[in-house]
């Protein structure tokens, strides 16, 4: 396969005082297959990342012995997609996510027409921890809010919040926060009526089970909008069939006569700024 254009998108992110703290640049390819998060300060240094990861750095969940939700490993069965997040003193974060039909806590997913049933079920190790509560599910209890430890994003207005930071862990916990968007993005199941053809093509529209798509601002900034220059769990099971991600076949099954397509402005490559905002 020839290589990919890269494309990419820069996002603005304000603090408290309506500063800005640092650019966020979102990049994805489809060969080589690359999703990544670069997070610069106000000098234009980089000083956190994120990018994907796969079978060939984390084993895979069948491979592991004891409890699989406490080791890092990479579940491809389900579609699961990770990313690694470092800053300049090494490996933070790593955070895992697939696309379930239970929502996390154990709610059945209602499907309505129109709408993309089931949820993003995250998990996040704190690689810095490394002791006991070093790992744990994000929190969902809250509409369109994501919540590890201190570290709150709201999927929908782009808003970060972190409780507790010091000046050299808070961009990797900006990088964090946006990598969740990136796995939503990632693994969220689309039509199969929604095919790729072009870099930049954008269907006309769909909901997420909670309303347009293109209202979650997060979401939308990681680039989902282009479906075709993105490596989701969707792009590789249009290109690579059934045997490139495990979920593709049930969850784009599960779609049909379900699901429109996507729309938006201001995904990867057209985007300007995602609105976010951090502090306590």
């Amino acid at each position: 396969m020839e290589a990919s254009e890269c494309i990419y998108a820069n996002h603005k992110v304000y603090d408290a005082e309506a500063k800005l703290a640092f650019t966020v640049r979102i990049v994805h390819a489809t060969q080589p297959m690359l999703s990544a998060v670069q997070v610069y300060n106000d000098r234009g240094q980089m000083c956190a990342l994120s990018h994907l990861v796969e079978n060939d750095q984390l084993p895979d969940i069948c491979s592991v012995s004891g409890d699989p939700g406490s080791v890092c490993s990479l579940d491809k069965g389900s579609g699961q997609r990770a990313l690694l997040v470092k800053d300049t003193t090494g490996d933070a974060y790593l955070a895992q996510a697939y696309w379930g039909w239970i929502k996390p806590g154990g709610n059945k997913s209602v499907k309505k027409r129109g709408a993309i049933p089931g949820a993003l079920n995250t998990l996040v190790f704190d690689l810095k921890k490394k002791a006991e509560g070093w790992f744990a599910p994000c929190d969902y209890s809250e509409n369109f809010v994501i919540r590890f430890k201190d570290v709150r994003v709201d999927i929908k207005t782009g808003a970060i919040d972190v409780a507790e930071f010091t000046a050299s862990s808070l961009p990797a916990k900006i990088a964090l926060a946006f990598s969740l968007g990136v796995l939503n993005a990632l693994c969220m199941p689309r039509s199969k009526q929604n095919n790729p053809s072009k870099v930049g093509s954008s269907p006309a529209s769909n909901s997420s089970g909670s309303g347009d798509v293109n209202d979650l601002l997060l979401i939308s900034a990681a680039g989902f909008a282009y479906a075709d220059a993105i490596p989701s769990n969707f792009f590789l099971k249009s290109v690579y069939g059934d045997s490139a991600a495990g979920c593709c076949t049930d969850v784009c099954g599960n779609c049909d006569g379900g699901c429109d397509g996507f729309a938006g402005d201001g995904g990867a490559g057209g985007c300007g700024g995602c609105g976010g905002g951090c502090g306590g």
